[in-house]
């Protein structure tokens, strides 16, 4: 319990990506059509101002898995090479590692009644804040622990890749690493061969 009480005290916080403010909040178990229903909500109410995006929680390898993808996100947007039409939905491209919107949605988007993770980011700290008091005002099990890298979540997410786990994988860091590289050499051209990754 202590550690897990530690975990959130450490990743239960605002982050800064370049000149973006994020949170990052963990949910045990939701509704997925009320939590959809909220963020399109949300969306409009922000009108722009605040993106926020919602992922299965076992897509998500740790906070620095979404930290890294949201940076390639932010960067592709910058040097307008983004995958897809919003950062939202480019975020959720980089964190499945695919430039198929339907197969990211298939893979890690939302399940009913399944650990979930919320991003939500903005260049605006206050409407940032304000947004995720909204998220945590809901009727949702907040548990930022469901968010935490496990060994059940590298099985998973190496077999949604199709890419076996080896001594190279075996290291949270590295992992994280290859994860961050896959995200960033997706382009709409071409989906990056897994292979030349390992053997790069």
């Amino acid at each position: 319990m202590e550690a897990e009480n530690e975990f959130l005290k450490s990743e239960n916080r605002i982050h800064k990506v370049g000149n973006i403010f994020t949170r990052i909040i963990g949910v045990s178990d939701l509704d997925k059509q009320t939590a959809c229903d909220f963020i399109k909500r949300l969306r409009k109410i922000s009108k722009g101002g605040v993106s926020i995006q919602a992922v299965s929680a076992d897509a998500v390898y740790g906070i620095n898995h979404v930290l890294q993808a949201l940076r390639i996100t932010i960067e592709s947007e910058r040097r307008k090479i983004s995958l897809a039409s919003t950062p939202e939905m480019d975020l959720l491209l980089r964190i499945s590692c695919t430039d198929q919107i339907s197969t990211a949605l298939k893979q890690v988007g939302l399940r009913n009644q399944a650990p979930s993770c919320f991003i939500i980011f903005s260049k605006d700290k206050a409407k940032m804040q304000k947004v995720t008091r909204d998220i945590r005002n809901m009727p949702l099990q907040i548990d930022d622990c469901v968010l935490k890298p496990n060994i059940t979540k590298k099985e998973l997410i190496c077999k949604r890749l199709g890419v076996q786990l080896n001594q190279f994988l075996s290291e949270e860091v590295a992992f994280t690493n290859f994860l961050s590289e896959m995200a960033a050499l997706l382009t709409k051209q071409r989906r990056p061969h897994v292979a030349s990754l390992l053997l790069s």
